[in-house]
């Protein structure tokens, strides 16, 4: 199988459709694949909050939120890769 096979058949496989207006690609995601990102982005959110609570309550440390959800963004994008692929 080619390689241009191969990638519309892991596009279809995963719900997304490729076009290609005036030279350009465009994919369209399907709502399943927005809402598991969606999800997960939430997840991660949640799971940096409260790794931050558990800090400051057992180690006494304060971890300024702020700083501390650009960590959370990056778990919630691994989260997202990992739903899109896997």
């Amino acid at each position: 199988m080619s390689e241009k096979k191969k990638d519309i058949a892991l596009f279809k496989s995963l719900g997304i459709k490729k076009r290609e207006i005036n030279g350009i690609f465009y994919c369209e995601i399907s709502f399943l694949i927005l809402f598991c990102l969606l999800i997960s982005f939430a997840l991660g959110i949640v799971a940096v909050n409260v790794f931050n609570k558990w800090v400051k309550s057992n180690l006494g440390i304060s971890i300024s939120v702020l700083n501390f959800n650009y960590l959370g963004i990056l778990i919630s994008l691994q989260l997202a890769y990992f739903s899109v692929y896997f």
